[in-house]
């Protein structure tokens, strides 16, 4: 996260623009590069009169839950960013340069972070291009809405708020009458 913040406070320092999405079902993009067999699952009949406790499905994508699709999803991404022209930190694997800008993937989601707000869309529709099935947030939320932190320059100071989340905890509580004191 501290990664993340930096990139927050440099991109409201140089008013750069910033982007999340979130890849749909990440794991299943990645390519399994061993043999995973699994159980037929119970709901699932064969037609040949062979029990089900006889067969097993040969998987070729990952899938959530197992071992290896965090490391598959992983590699798949950075395959696909590196064909895009993105180099992988040597220091923060989660962390792409290349395009006139920097990537922070964690997981399913990515957050882009640039000077170039159409480079910034033009990176996210080559993904899709690529094959990736991704959603992006109304395109006039930035980063900072997606993880729910307000950051304002005042008085020569970077002032974080997180009015959004408070006032969401509020309501799902039933609090939003609350008195401050």
């Amino acid at each position: 996260w501290s990664t993340i913040r930096m990139l927050l406070c440099l991109s409201l320092q140089y008013g750069w623009f910033t982007r999340a999405v979130d890849f749909a079902n990440a794991f299943v993009h990645a390519v399994l590069n061993e043999d995973v067999y699994v159980a037929l699952p119970a709901m699932f009949q064969d037609d040949s009169g062979i029990d089900n406790k006889d067969l097993v499905l040969k998987l070729k994508k990952s899938l959530y839950g197992l071992a290896q699709s965090p490391k598959a999803w992983y590699d798949c991404l950075k395959e696909a960013l590196t064909k895009l022209g993105f180099k992988n930190s040597a220091v923060e694997p989660g962390l792409f340069m290349g395009r006139g800008m920097i990537v922070v993937c964690w997981v399913d989601d990515c957050l882009f972070f640039g000077p170039d707000q159409e480079e910034i869309a033009k990176t996210i529709k080559d993904l899709v291009n690529l094959g990736f099935s991704l959603t992006e947030g109304d395109t006039s939320q930035d980063v900072f809405t997606f993880l729910g932190v307000e950051l304002v320059k005042q008085d020569g100071n970077i002032v974080l708020s997180q009015e959004g989340l408070i006032k969401k905890v509020l309501k799902t509580t039933g609090m939003t009458e609350c008195n401050r004191t």
